[in-house]
């Protein structure tokens, strides 16, 4: 398959694949330009994107900043969606793994150059999926996240690191050589 053929500047691209007898779904965004190959920023959405409609997981970080420009770099933004009541773990990390492959192949995604990034749940998307492949990942940025389950929400956490005694120091430890952007606020009351 030849690599997608993008529109400039407002599209988001529907794709899927079939992963462990599931029909995946996600969406990809990149500006019309004259490169073959671009280097990928997988998106993981929070809780709130959740859903089935392919769509609800670009509404919100990556993909308005995407739309209206202020992310102004020659990139392939990837954007796997969650069913409800999921989490980036499991299946569902795998599932991501392989939106993240099937970008790579065959919409012109350089595999050597990916960055990982997420908000909220997604963020702790981000801790697990880098957690699972260390190598994989030229950055990582993390918005609003944490590693551990928080009270009423024992989802809400990074699997990769269940039983650790210090579950930082151990992610510190497993990914000290893949530069890390933590983003978070002092007025989050949702993950403080």
């Amino acid at each position: 398959m030849s690599v997608v053929e993008l529109t400039a500047h407002s599209e988001f691209v529907e794709r899927s694949l079939v992963h462990d007898g599931e029909l995946v779904r996600y969406r990809i965004h990149a500006p019309r330009q004259g490169v073959t190959t671009r280097p990928v920023l997988l998106f993981l959405h929070g809780s709130g994107e959740r859903g089935m409609d392919n769509i609800a997981q670009t509404r919100v970080g990556l993909g308005p900043a995407l739309l209206r420009g202020a992310v102004p770099l020659p990139l392939l933004a990837v954007f796997p969606q969650l069913p409800p009541g999921a989490s980036w773990q499991g299946v569902h990390a795998g599932r991501a793994l392989a939106v993240l492959e099937d970008a790579c192949a065959h919409c012109g995604g350089d595999g050597t150059r990916v960055a990982l990034s997420g908000l909220s749940r997604g963020g702790y998307g981000v801790w697990e999926l880098a957690l699972l492949q260390p190598a994989r990942y030229r950055a990582l940025i993390p918005i609003c996240a944490g590693l551990t389950a928080r009270v009423g929400s024992p989802d809400l956490r990074v699997a990769a690191l269940d039983g650790c005694a210090d579950p930082w120091r151990e992610a510190a430890r497993r990914l000290c050589d893949v530069p890390v952007w933590m983003v978070h606020g002092a007025l989050d009351d949702v993950i403080p």
